[in-house]
């Protein structure tokens, strides 16, 4: 089908740039564009959509939105509304200082997440408690209810796309694992090998 020209076009803080159909799915027809938003963000869209008012910002409306309303009954004030509120950011703000390694890589909060309430009752269906962070399983994948998870600091960096991994004999583990199973603090194992060099085998104690 041959996409209306919406070229230039305003709607809400949107402004249509081009036609860009990289998200749609098998079976899909509509016709997607990509959008700047008046905060800054680029975001794809369907264009339908968006000439019918269902969508009219990148979602930083929304997150407003939510905040006014989650801020008088007193949810602004939780860590779970926090969490979400900084995952949200860090993919869908650009002048959030994590964007470049979320947002600009692709990652995204399913639509599902983009309001409060939903995102909390996952959380507590999916053994969310205080001193937990939430993890996503596929770091190459965004946030979802089929790609996340709670976990322990230890777990979260285990699965980090950054992280440092060890093979000795063999046997491959993390910094984590190994400052685990050697009982040398993570952060001495780290100076160690990223700050002063030393090899493997001695930043371990295998002499």
């Amino acid at each position: 089908m041959r996409p209306i020209d919406m070229t230039g076009n305003r709607y809400g803080k949107l402004v249509a740039i081009k036609v860009d159909n990289s998200k749609r799915k098998i079976g899909d027809t509509k016709n997607y564009w990509l959008f700047k938003c008046d905060c800054g963000n680029y975001k794809i869209i369907s264009g339908s959509d968006v000439r019918q008012g269902k969508s009219r910002s990148c979602g930083c409306g929304v997150i407003e939105s939510d905040k006014n309303r989650f801020t008088k009954h007193g949810s602004s004030k939780t860590k779970l509304y926090n969490v979400w509120s900084a995952m949200k950011k860090r993919c869908q703000s650009v002048n959030d200082r994590d964007y470049a390694n979320y947002g600009k890589r692709g990652i995204r909060v399913c639509d599902e997440w983009q309001e409060f309430q939903s995102f909390k009752d996952w959380s507590i269906k999916n053994g969310y408690r205080e001193g937990l962070s939430i993890d996503r399983i596929d770091v190459d994948n965004g946030y979802s209810p089929n790609n996340c998870r709670w976990t322990d600091d230890v777990t979260q960096a285990n699965n980090r796309t950054n992280n440092h991994k060890i093979t000795i004999d063999g046997e491959t583990l993390t910094l984590s694992e190994w400052s685990k199973k050697t009982g040398i603090k993570y952060s001495t194992l780290s100076a160690r090998i990223n700050t002063y060099g030393w090899d493997k085998w001695r930043a371990l104690g295998i002499v």
